[in-house]
């Protein structure tokens, strides 16, 4: 790989945190957790309760364009780079547990 990996996953995080930022309502609340890995990047997308549906979009259309988006930027770079979208509800179980 030519460039350092927490080069790449910072870049991926500043992507990921521009993209939905123009998409939501609440921008404070959104907040981009990086993990680094062995042969991947995984990012955490939290935002406001309310702006789910912004993310989401239509059967899920708007979440999976950004994760191609991450795919083609992985790509580039030669890593993984995984999107997982937390909502209040799955922080609620993770919690739990």
């Amino acid at each position: 790989m030519s460039r350092d990996i927490d080069v790449i996953a910072k870049e991926a995080k500043r992507l990921i945190e521009y993209i939905v930022k123009a998409i939501v309502d609440n921008t404070d609340d959104v907040r981009v957790d990086l993990t680094i890995l062995k042969f991947r990047i995984l990012l955490e997308l939290h935002t406001n309760t309310t702006d789910v549906v912004h993310v989401v979009g239509k059967q899920g259309a708007v979440v999976e364009s950004i994760r191609h988006i991450l795919y083609v930027f992985g790509g580039k770079n030669k890593i993984k780079v995984n999107l997982d979208y937390i909502t209040e509800h799955e922080n609620a179980v993770r919690n739990r547990h």
